[in-house]
């Protein structure tokens, strides 16, 4: 079967660390053929790892020059729309950098333009796609485990110049419309359905930072619970994501984010000693039992671009094989709703229902 001759546009730290990798893994699905970006040094930089693409300064350059099948969207969030539009009226196919657009409105516009140029619109939520995280899922529901009764995820750092660069520097909605939108992803993921409603607060905690630290809790229709604290004034360990999924007999733990430590205790139910050795290059699963593990899934040192080769596979799948992807488009204008909603809760101080917020035709997919 013939490679999809496909465009990247944008090639900032999304497209350099995570689909350009990703890209280059898949050379029987993908061949790179063009590349675009404002930024004449990203566009030689790409041009060196891609010796035969066309390089073009612009969307519009890029999108008249033609010769390819499918577009991958890895701009800044605010040209997400129109961008994606645009080359889905021109015949393309698009796989899209998330959040999948700024509004609702302009998400439903990306659907509609997809369904009326009868191709494929997709989006890179590929944390449930990390090796770790199905590790985790399948988990959830057997009888060493039970049911997901509750779902907590932290993350600390402090933030730098590297971490705000680019288009997140300015970004007026930073941290729930970037990195939560994994979060309300993988939540949905574990528990199996949508959350129905949502509370957030955000606090500069006193600092120069307006989204220094923030708290989400989603409620299910199961009755499960998923809670968020984001710390991005930690001076400790910097840890970039952690998350514990408590079941009715035991609970699994994912980390992203290498570590090596080794950790000696006594339970604290039957006061028997225990020794607990961590290593990975990019992140583990375990599940915990009585004060016991065992190591489910462990990470290479790339996840993220591990995990966005299996979105593009299967975004490869949907459009040569007829084979729907999952959490597609439509399932990642919910996550968009659910990141709108955390603000508009940190805003008003109060609960959001998520059911007026979804589409009419939501329904879940994993």
């Amino acid at each position: 079967m013939e490679p999809l001759k496909i465009a990247l546009l944008g090639l900032g730290q999304a497209a350099r660390n995570i689909n350009l990798p990703a890209l280059r893994s898949l050379t029987e699905q993908f061949e790179v053929v063009a590349v675009c970006d404002p930024d004449e040094a990203a566009r030689e930089a790409a041009k060196a790892a891609l010796p035969g693409a066309r390089s073009y300064a612009s969307a519009d350059e890029l999108l008249s020059s033609g010769g390819f099948d499918a577009l991958d969207v890895c701009s800044p969030p605010a040209e997400h729309c129109a961008q994606a539009c645009a080359a889905l009226a021109a015949g393309l196919h698009v796989f899209c950098e998330k959040p999948m657009g700024m509004t609702l409105s302009e998400a439903d516009r990306m659907l509609a333009a997809a369904q009326e140029a009868k191709k494929t619109l997709a989006v890179n939520g590929q944390f449930p796609d990390m090796a770790i995280h199905q590790a985790a899922q399948t988990e959830i529901g057997t009888p060493r485990f039970g049911r997901l009764l509750l779902l907590q995820a932290t993350q600390s750092f402090r933030t730098s110049a590297a971490t705000e660069a680019g288009w997140r520097k300015d970004a007026p909605r930073r941290v729930a419309f970037d990195f939560g939108v994994h979060l309300f992803d993988l939540s949905t993921f574990f528990f199996g359905e949508l959350p129905t409603s949502s509370l957030c607060s955000i606090s500069s905690l006193g600092t120069s930072m307006p989204e220094a630290a923030t708290s989400i809790v989603l409620e299910f229709p199961s009755g499960g619970v998923a809670s968020f604290v984001l710390n991005r004034v930690s001076a400790g360990e910097e840890r970039y994501c952690d998350i514990v999924l408590t079941g009715v007999d035991s609970e699994a733990r994912c980390s992203i984010g290498g570590r090596a430590d080794l950790e000696f205790g006594i339970a604290a139910r039957s006061r028997l000693p225990y020794a607990r050795a961590r290593f990975a290059m990019g992140g583990t699963a375990e599940r915990i039992q009585a004060g016991r593990s065992q190591l489910l899934a462990r990470e290479g040192s790339n996840p993220f671009a591990t995990a966005t080769a299996v979105r593009l596979r299967a975004f490869f799948d949907q459009i040569k094989r007829d084979v729907p992807m999952p959490r597609g488009a439509a399932y990642h204008r919910e996550m968009l709703a659910l990141a709108l909603a955390a603000y508009e809760s940190a805003e008003t101080g109060r609960r959001i229902e998520m059911a007026e917020r979804y589409a009419p035709t939501s329904v879940f997919c994993c």
